[in-house]
């Protein structure tokens, strides 16, 4: 009885060898996994920094575009007001000119007739010095 109890417990023995050397694979096997896991992991990481400087940049790059739009349409607001202000400075003195352009030849008017009456009088006079 001993021997078969010892034989029995030999097979035992080697029946648990066996299943520990099988369960010593699979951990080996998930380990390697593990590992490998692991390092696309890290892979994944450093490709996720990657993405959020690049969207860092990206929307560093907007938001200088964005102010230069505000910029470029404030100056498109302040020229199209200097414009404006140029065209009304520009509609007074057409109308100034307008009017000096009446008085100019009102005043031409005026001298043609004063030196008409001038030319007349003075040749009365000489008319008159030579009788």
């Amino acid at each position: 009885r001993v021997t078969q109890f010892a034989v029995h417990l030999f097979s035992k023995l080697g029946s648990a060898e066996t299943s520990l050397k099988q369960r010593d694979g699979e951990i080996d096997a998930l380990a390697q996994e593990c590992e490998a896991l692991e390092s696309e992991l890290e892979t994944a990481r450093a490709r996720l920094s990657e993405a959020q400087t690049d969207v860092s940049k990206q929307s560093e790059e907007i938001e200088k575009l964005v102010s230069a739009r505000y910029d470029a349409l404030s100056l498109q607001e302040k020229s199209s007001a200097m414009l404006a202000s140029k065209e009304a400075v520009i509609d007074s003195f057409r109308v100034k000119t307008g009017c000096l352009e009446g008085e100019v030849s009102d005043l031409t008017s005026r001298l043609e007739k004063s030196q008409s009456e001038l030319g007349e009088t003075w040749g009365q006079r000489v008319g008159l010095a030579s009788k």
